[in-house]
């Protein structure tokens, strides 16, 4: 026979890994807070881009500071991209005093040649136990630039030169950030592992297996 103690003590286990189960369950499915930018505030790989675009040209501006405050013309290639990237990169050179022409007179001339733009995801991962899922993004850009005088025909500044950002996103505003008439707007992002696919589904369906178990177990 069991006695009275032991019965008490089994059920006061049982009440014990309820309410484990259950305080785990609740924090686990309970909405994470992200101590980052928010979600509205998150810049677009297309926003991004013209970031870049703009501390290229900001690169070459101050090459020639003594001529401050002249005329430059910019120009930008291939032009699939020049029409989303041009203001940017025009915005820098005005920051730094150089009035932008785009006629032939300008006493200096800045080439940009977009040589790469890339956009890449790493491995998704969750903000803790049944959190959101994240990734981290890069976005690269290299470019030739050369800023010269027409008139002179004296080069000032040439070379490809790297800019690039690294953060992290949330998987959810992926169709957000990405420009679907943007092709190098969008990048690859790697299949989820098992873990996050199928194993956290599992271990909550377990656990409330196991707390519905004890629940009337424990009643009865």
């Amino acid at each position: 026979m069991i006695s009275t103690s032991e019965v008490r003590w089994v059920q006061r286990l049982r009440y014990a890994m309820l309410t484990f189960i259950f305080f785990t369950l609740a924090v686990g499915l309970a909405p994470s807070l992200r101590c980052q930018e928010a979600e509205e505030t998150v810049s677009t790989n297309l926003g991004l881009y013209q970031q870049l675009a703009a501390c290229i040209a900001d690169s070459m501006a101050v090459q020639d500071s003594g001529m401050t405050r002249s005329s430059v013309r910019v120009m930008i290639a291939p032009s699939d991209v020049r029409w989303f990237l041009q203001d940017a990169v025009d915005g820098s050179f005005r920051a730094r005093g150089w009035h932008v022409d785009l006629s032939d007179t300008a006493v200096r001339i800045a080439e940009i040649g977009i040589l790469q733009m890339q956009v890449r995801y790493g491995e998704v991962r969750r903000e803790g136990f049944l959190g959101e899922r994240m990734t981290d993004r890069s976005v690269r850009m290299v470019a030739h630039t050369r800023l010269y005088s027409p008139r002179s025909g004296v080069v000032l500044s040439t070379g490809d030169v790297t800019a690039h950002h690294e953060d992290t996103v949330a998987v959810s505003l992926l169709g957000t950030i990405e420009n679907p008439l943007i092709p190098v707007t969008k990048g690859y992002l790697p299949p989820e592992g098992f873990f996050s696919t199928w194993a956290e589904p599992l271990v909550v369906i377990g656990a409330i297996a196991v707390a519905v178990y004890l629940l009337f177990t424990v009643r009865s």
